[in-house]
């Protein structure tokens, strides 16, 4: 089994445009790519266990914001693999309460009712004609 008191985590934070959409297959399943995510798994790699590391292109969006919550190391290059060498901060310290700005601006606030698209498999396999209908999830 696995004993949670040596259990750690890394993470990895990037900023950038992503694409996301169900893959479908014997089950479907949610998925997002793109270089963003490609950078921020690649930022988790590099991570130490128990660290956070973000991608400069997060720090410059959230440094000021963040100045009175938490504290960043100095920019250091990291190697990402397939992209090559990368400037990154570690999260160095923070405090309890984040502030409501940060949140709003992050969109960390779950603001709106998700949704289900539901497509035909022509729609996702490029051909015209169809469209996708779209559903909240409380209507299911």
């Amino acid at each position: 089994g696995i004993n949670a008191e040596y259990m750690g985590f890394r993470v990895g934070v990037s900023l950038g445009p992503a694409t996301s959409g169900v893959l479908e297959g014997r089950s479907p399943m949610f998925d997002c790519w793109g270089s963003t995510v490609n950078l921020a798994a690649r930022l988790e790699s590099a991570s130490a266990v128990g660290r956070i590391l973000l991608s400069y292109q997060f720090h410059q969006s959230a440094s000021t914001m963040t100045e009175n919550f938490c504290q960043f190391s100095s920019a250091q290059r990291v190697f990402a693999k397939g992209i090559g060498s990368v400037k990154a901060f570690y999260v160095s310290s923070s405090s309890d309460e984040v502030p409501e700005e940060l949140v709003d601006t992050l969109c960390l606030k779950y603001n709106l009712p998700p949704f289900v698209y539901d497509c035909p498999a022509n729609v996702q396999s490029g051909s015209s004609g169809s469209t996708c209908s779209r559903r909240s999830i409380a209507d299911s």
